[in-house]
């Protein structure tokens, strides 16, 4: 079970989705987050869990919102941790909180509209 991928910056979160536009995995979700932030830690391990399981489809990776606090208006990132998802390039989905159930429906629901 490999560890998310954790970005820093706006052209490694940029080459991130783009590799998702090249091939597989066809879809990015990418995690604001802080060390620091209780419910992101909480809820990690499902968060894995989620990225294991749809590994072949789904590319998930962290970005420290402390480290790149000039992201967060840009992805409109109020609360942490936000999810942002991203498919063919264009951001289809966003989830606020501490949500793993809704992060996985959406994520899956994306997954099995091909």
């Amino acid at each position: 079970m490999p560890q998310l991928r954790r970005l820093s910056g706006d052209k490694e979160i940029r080459d991130f989705i783009q590799a998702t536009d090249d091939g597989r995995p066809r879809i990015a979700v990418i995690e604001f987050t802080a060390d620091w932030c209780g419910p992101c830690k909480r809820i990690a391990p499902a968060v894995q869990s989620i990225a294991d399981r749809l590994a072949d489809e789904v590319a998930f990776a962290k970005v420290d919102a402390d480290a790149d606090k000039d992201l967060l208006d840009d992805y409109g990132v109020k609360i942490l941790p936000t999810f942002v998802i991203v498919r063919k390039g264009k951001r289809v989905g966003k989830v606020k909180g501490a949500d793993v159930k809704r992060l996985d429906a959406e994520v899956q629901a994306l997954v099995d509209d091909k």
